[in-house]
């Protein structure tokens, strides 16, 4: 996946890649930790990518919201939201919204469906 630059307000730049990248660390390490091995010949695939990132301003918070989508090897489309406020600024809001994505993919019942089916 290229790098996809996306708006979000006040003259707020993310780049859609980055988070993919960030979300895809974070389930590959949790996926290693149980004991499964990622290794690019797989029999079983899932290719992750974030479709769409959002950032709201408020008076002491920042919220970022995103979509990651999972299309499975057997053909099924996983598709779980991420919400994260904070304190801080855009970048950890949109970083916090990745992880909890990452959380929402690794729990779908789908997905370990698939990684248990033989």
């Amino acid at each position: 996946m290229e790098s996809k630059r996306v708006k979000l307000k006040r003259g707020v730049f993310c780049d859609l890649k980055q988070l993919t990248d960030t979300a895809v660390a974070i389930v590959t390490r949790e996926l290693n930790q149980k004991g499964l091995r990622i290794t690019p010949n797989a029999d079983k695939t899932m290719r992750m990518r974030v479709v769409k990132a959002m950032w709201t301003p408020k008076f002491f918070t920042q919220t970022g919201e995103l979509t990651l989508e999972a299309a499975l090897g057997n053909g099924a489309c996983v598709s779980v939201d991420g919400r994260h406020e904070t304190g801080g600024n855009a970048f950890r809001a949109l970083n916090g919204a990745t992880l909890f994505a990452a959380i929402a993919i690794l729990q779908n019942p789908r997905l370990a469906a698939y990684l248990k089916s033989q």
